[in-house]
């Protein structure tokens, strides 16, 4: 099973796009904060995808600095450049819900 729940603030205004075919998608970074063994303060930022109605929810609600929570997959996309293998990991996002600090407003 691949379920990702990932909480954080949105790090800047999401990014939306439409394909030639006329789909809207939208990407944006989360940031999720940590502490290391030492006790300072990590951020780590996951890049997100949402498509379709989600992508739309996002658009209209979600701006930089929102506190959300995120529902998805974890996925990859792999390609080569220059004869050299890249691969990038993201959230594909199938439910964004907002955490306290912002409006009540879940996307369904």
């Amino acid at each position: 099973m691949n379920v990702v729940i990932l909480s954080g603030r949105v790090g800047k205004k999401p990014e939306v796009r439409n394909t030639p075919t006329g789909q809207k998608a939208v990407t944006f970074s989360v940031a999720n904060d940590r502490k290391d063994k030492s006790g300072n303060k990590i951020t780590d930022w996951f890049n997100c995808t949402a498509w379709g109605n989600t992508a739309d929810f996002i658009e209209q609600y979600v701006d930089k600095g929102s506190a959300i929570e995120v529902t998805g997959s974890l996925q990859t996309r792999s390609w080569e450049d220059n004869g050299q293998k890249k691969t990038i990991y993201f959230i594909l996002v199938d439910k964004v819900n907002f955490q306290q600090g912002n409006a009540k407003k879940e996307e369904n």
